[in-house]
């Protein structure tokens, strides 16, 4: 069984923005909703490319603080970065780290503060 299928089907079913790369900051993995909120920047064009054309340098230097923090500590897992008004979103950078707790690269995710409206699993 492939779990790698699982994690990417898991992750592109989410409804907000995802965006994973590794230490060079290369962008390893957009899901679908990263794709469409970053389409300005080329969305998931930018797969397999380094962010760093892509965002300022303002953000590539918060990003590298928050890449710096998490080498500080095992412990050092997750930064808030931003509230987004307009979506109701928080924006987190948070580490991804292999088995040994080495870090290995960054996850970028919103997080909706909007509650849900529907009633819990009305599937009919």
């Amino acid at each position: 069984m492939d779990k790698m299928m699982f994690l990417k089907s898991a992750f592109e079913t989410h409804e907000s923005p995802i965006v994973i790369g590794d230490t060079d900051y290369t962008v390893l993995f957009m899901n679908e909703a990263a794709g469409k909120y970053y389409s300005k920047f080329g969305g998931k064009s930018i797969e397999g490319r380094s962010l760093r054309p892509f965002i300022t340098d303002e953000w590539f230097s918060q990003l590298d603080m928050c890449m710096e923090w998490f080498k500080e500590s095992v412990d050092n897992n997750t930064v808030f970065s931003s509230h987004k008004e307009e979506e109701n979103h928080d924006v987190y950078v948070c580490a991804v780290r292999d088995d040994e707790k080495n870090l290995i690269g960054f996850c970028v995710r919103h997080n909706c503060r909007t509650p849900e409206s529907g009633k819990p699993y009305d599937i009919d």
